[in-house]
């Protein structure tokens, strides 16, 4: 029972933050404890008529889970391997890109034990592993179902028409110095906004559209986002390219700079793509930016990727909380088996 007790709490606790709060960091938090406190309760009390019902559905769950666990995770370590050695081609030095590789090793270096093991010696310690790896597995399905739900609720997010500035975030552009299909909806969606803002009688908001040079490209970000703008009749007097940014970090830090030495004000959005809006809220508070996302459309075949790799994203930047998370459900999962 005291399980359901914390679920409430922390459920609770999750909509009054929501009420009071425009970022979601803190609050995804309290629905993740809500979450697990709801599962351990089921499992505490699994005798019971109600929950004896969700156990025989949790049981061939777990069954499933269990078979698949080893070859899941080891694809998603080597997804992740590969992201990671990506990233470091970019930033050689990085210890928190370097610690991923590590931990992709050794994930996938105990994948292949179990799988080795359950077709050859067929060891009990190993088998023993192979339980904890399907927890392990449970743990990173349930917690990247509660980071889609929340791109999905960012989807629904209604946005005052009275802005001071918008910020619009980079992504590459393609080989001919042309938008990017992911890059052109976030203008669009800009766009868009700034027309309904117009239309209202409100002043024209500001766009800051950031994003720096790549190595082989021929110009800024910045500069193809607010030519492609001026094509699509916006007025040039309205639009300043920050064209020293690489990353989502500098897109909020020079943005910042600019709106504060132009005193343009004080209310901000942002727009980038939906699966992003999570991370680069916080980037912006960490700067002080107090502007809310909004979630432009992202294609289709592009948002699987996209979504496994912000998830790993927000792993690396919550990783001390999930690390502890992981080992306290792993240590309560061990008790009530």
């Amino acid at each position: 029972m005291i399980f359901y007790v914390f679920s409430m709490l922390s459920l609770f606790a999750f909509i009054m933050l929501s009420l009071k709060q425009k970022h979601s960091q803190g609050k995804i938090i309290f629905l993740f404890g809500a979450g697990l406190a709801v599962f351990f309760g089921i499992i505490q009390r699994r005798a019971m008529p109600m929950e004896s019902v969700v156990v025989r559905w949790a049981i061939l769950f777990m069954k499933f889970i269990y078979s698949v666990a080893p070859y899941f995770l080891g694809l998603f370590s080597m997804i992740t391997l590969v992201h990671a050695v990506q990233r470091l081609q970019k930033r050689r030095k990085s210890r928190k890109y370097l610690a991923l590789v590590a931990l992709s090793f050794l994930l996938l270096f105990l994948v292949v034990i179990v799988i080795w093991n359950k077709f050859t010696i067929q060891l009990r310690w190993i088998h023993s592993l192979e339980y904890l790896l399907a927890y392990v597995l449970i743990y990173m399905v349930f917690s990247f179902l509660l980071f889609v739900i929340s791109v999905i609720i960012h989807q629904f997010k209604q946005i005052q028409l009275s802005q001071d500035y918008l910020i619009v975030l980079g992504t590459g552009i393609l080989p001919d110095g042309t938008v990017s299909k992911i890059l052109q909806y976030r203008l669009d969606k800009a766009l868009s906004f700034y027309k309904k803002q117009k239309e209202q009688g409100e002043e024209p908001v500001t766009l800051i559209v950031s994003g720096g040079k790549g190595p082989d490209a021929p110009q800024s970000e910045a500069e193809v986002m607010k030519q492609y703008l001026i094509q699509k009749g916006m007025d040039p007097q309205n639009i300043i390219a920050e064209m020293n940014s690489v990353n989502t970090h500098q897109n909020f830090l020079f943005s910042k700079n600019i709106i504060t030495k132009k005193k343009i004000g004080d209310k901000g959005v942002f727009v980038t793509n939906s699966f992003h809006i999570l991370r680069s809220s916080l980037y912006a508070r960490q700067l002080g930016v107090d502007a809310i996302g909004i979630g432009a459309k992202t294609p289709w075949h592009y948002l699987p990727y996209a979504l496994v790799r912000e998830y790993i994203a927000l792993l690396l930047i919550y990783r001390h909380f999930h690390i502890a998370t992981a080992l306290l459900f792993l240590g309560i999962a061990l008790i009530l088996r």
